[in-house]
């Protein structure tokens, strides 16, 4: 069992700089957690005040229900795999392996016996007898969380450990990093900026920003159901579209009015907006490029309909991305390659309303989130 709690965790520094403010999580055993956001939100400092690199300055850290605020790093039973792999260079792959062990004075036969069975799991046996600088970035970041696992330790903490990889190598690693998670059966601590990487990898997920939680909840909670405008922005590739748009009113009808256009709500969204009290008042539309249509008739004309002039079109394979502009700002929609997009030329869209989102224009929050949260529940 290994289970962490941080209780109004902060991380104040002598410039009274807080790179973490009020930080407060529960992380069960065996789960998956993911610290995501961008550069600077506080996500490796709070990492690091976990594994005890960082001294807290304020709230309290319990592991198993112990108290560790002032336990040090070496005796928390925790394991790091960094960005930069922390390896012995002039050690061979099996002695970083054994390093850990051999210091706690593990009899030889045993940690050979560790030795054999991590290469295994990790796929790196015939890699045992080379030096680090004979390796490739991806064999180096095996051998690095190799390091980790035969130390076996409470909780693996992990710091953008595939960073430095390209591409295709990442994607490779994250399915390793999945299955080894299912097969050691541990609870990961896992820091990344790629959201790409957070919403593949992470049974919960925690979104940062400006050292403050702004959202913890699992991947498809947070694609479909974000708090605010900052986690509607950041999670989900491509990007979810942002328009300012005012709540107008006719017949007791709602209207969204931007630019010059006008949609109409549906019933949920009408009555929703009325009790909220956000007739006449500025919103943000939110809506992904998944859940924008293109009326193939271009005759059809509906209330909830309105006209764009696609400007640019990118094919990636099977999807094809398609901008058009609203105003001065350019937005994007998702659709099939095979879909006849004529660039320049009228056309007709509409927004899935069940998969809209709208945010208050002042506090950026999602005015649907707890009518989402009801509905979703059901």
């Amino acid at each position: 069992m290994s289970k962490l709690l941080l209780k109004n965790v902060s991380k104040i520094y002598d410039n009274e700089i807080s790179a973490v403010r009020d930080f407060n999580l529960e992380i069960k055993d065996k789960e998956f957690v993911i610290f995501v956001g961008p550069s600077g939100c506080g996500k490796s400092t709070t990492l690091r005040m976990i594994a005890g690199l960082e001294e807290i300055s304020q709230g309290e850290l319990w592991m198993d229900g112990k108290l560790i605020n002032f336990i040090e790093s070496k005796d928390r039973n925790l394991a790091m795999v960094f960005q930069n792999y922390a390896l012995y260079p002039y050690m061979t792959v099996y002695d970083n392996l054994a390093f850990s062990l051999q210091i706690r004075n593990v009899p030889k036969k045993e940690i050979h016996k560790k030795v054999r069975e991590t290469a295994s799991l990790l796929q790196i046996e015939d890699l045992l007898w080379r030096k680090p600088n004979a390796l490739s970035g991806g064999q180096k970041q095996r051998v690095a969380i190799g390091s980790a696992i035969i130390r076996q330790p409470n909780i693996f903490l992990m710091d953008e450990p595939l960073s430095n990889l390209d591409a295709k190598l990442r994607g490779q690693m994250r399915v390793e990093l999945a299955k080894l998670h299912k097969e050691l059966s541990t609870t990961i601590i896992y820091v990344t900026h790629d959201q790409t990487e957070a919403m593949t990898l992470g049974t919960k997920i925690v979104v940062m920003k400006d050292g403050m939680i702004q959202q913890i909840a699992s991947p498809k909670i947070l694609y479909e159901n974000p708090r605010n405008l900052f986690v509607a922005g950041f999670i989900g590739t491509p990007t979810m579209n942002f328009i300012e748009a005012e709540v107008t009113t006719k017949n007791r009808r709602l209207y969204l009015e931007f630019n010059y256009k006008k949609i109409k709500l549906n019933d949920i969204l009408n009555h929703t907006l009325y009790a909220k009290g956000y007739v006449n008042e500025k919103v943000i539309i939110g809506i992904r490029p998944n859940d924008i249509e293109i009326i193939a008739d271009k005759e059809y004309k509906h209330a909830d309909t309105f006209t764009i002039y696609p400007n640019r079109r990118e094919i990636l394979g099977a999807q094809a991305n398609v901008y058009f502009d609203i105003g001065e700002k350019n937005y994007l929609v998702c659709v099939d390659t095979e879909d006849e997009i004529i660039l320049n030329e009228a056309m007709q869209i509409r927004f899935n309303q069940e998969k809209l989102h709208l945010f208050d224009a002042n506090t950026q929050e999602n005015i649907l989130y707890e009518n989402k949260n009801t509905r979703s529940s059901k």
